[in-house]
């Protein structure tokens, strides 16, 4: 694509882009900056980004296991979610449970955002 500047009848001096078919005079036409593409550089410290995401599988493992074992603490069969009741021992299930499920839910976003942004 080439670059072109706005006619001098306009006040703004932006670029506008123009596809190569169309033609303009050659006096309108000037250079235009260089709008090159940037690549993404990958860079060694982007190894902590890696070992960040390792973490959070982790981290899930370790929720999942710790639901795991509340289940089979307070009697709360599969597939049911959540414990019945109001008292301490349905409310403690159900805070691991939930707990779990937060961060479950909020992970995809979590991983997409820690791998873009650890780009350079």
């Amino acid at each position: 694509m080439q670059c072109a500047r706005l006619s001098s009848r306009s006040s703004s001096s932006a670029l506008l882009l123009h596809r190569p078919s169309v033609r303009q005079p050659a006096r309108a036409r000037q250079p235009c900056a260089k709008t090159l593409p940037r690549a993404f550089a990958v860079t060694p410290e982007y190894g902590y980004v890696a070992a960040s995401v390792a973490f959070s599988a982790a981290l899930i493992q370790w929720q999942a296991i710790r639901v795991g074992g509340a289940r089979r603490q307070y009697g709360v069969p599969y597939p049911q979610m959540y414990a019945e009741g109001k008292d301490e021992q349905a409310q403690t299930f159900n805070c691991t449970q939930r707990a779990h499920q937060n961060t479950l839910e909020t992970l995809p976003a979590l991983l997409a955002m820690q791998c873009l942004l650890g780009l350079q």
